[in-house]
């Protein structure tokens, strides 16, 4: 067996996997903040509970979308001042609204959040679902 160059093999496969590591949890953080800034808009329209990508029985409509929950916001019952959900204000201000929406529900581009189901408690917002 040529040990040297297993030894060699391996490790260039873990100089690649720090790397690749290092570039997720780059992403992460990135995805963390865009997120919270998402979720501080949100708070800003009324709205107090969020699922991104997400069913949860907190929010019945996310639970029971027919289109499944991939791509798409959901939240409970908040309205703008002219009668729009507003979730779509939300997705549209902030610049990952996708296709259209439904009654608390809007398509968006998820890729700059971190999916979860959130909750808007004294002033901050939770991650209720702690499956990530």
């Amino acid at each position: 067996m040529n040990f040297d160059k297993k030894i060699y093999d391996m490790e260039q496969s873990l100089s690649e996997m720090k790397t690749s590591i290092k570039a997720l949890k780059d992403e992460y953080l990135s995805c963390k903040k865009f997120t919270a800034s998402f979720l501080s808009e949100c708070g800003k329209s009324g709205i107090s509970k969020v699922a991104i990508q997400r069913a949860h029985k907190s929010i019945p409509k996310s639970a029971s979308f027919v289109f499944g929950v991939n791509n798409s916001v959901f939240t409970n019952d908040q309205h703008d001042e002219n009668g729009w959900p507003a979730i779509w204000g939300v997705v549209e201000r902030i610049g990952i609204g996708m296709g259209c929406g439904n009654p608390n529900q809007h398509q968006i581009d998820a890729s700059r959040l971190v999916d979860g189901v959130y909750h808007l408690k004294d002033g901050a917002w939770n991650k209720i679902d702690k499956e990530d």
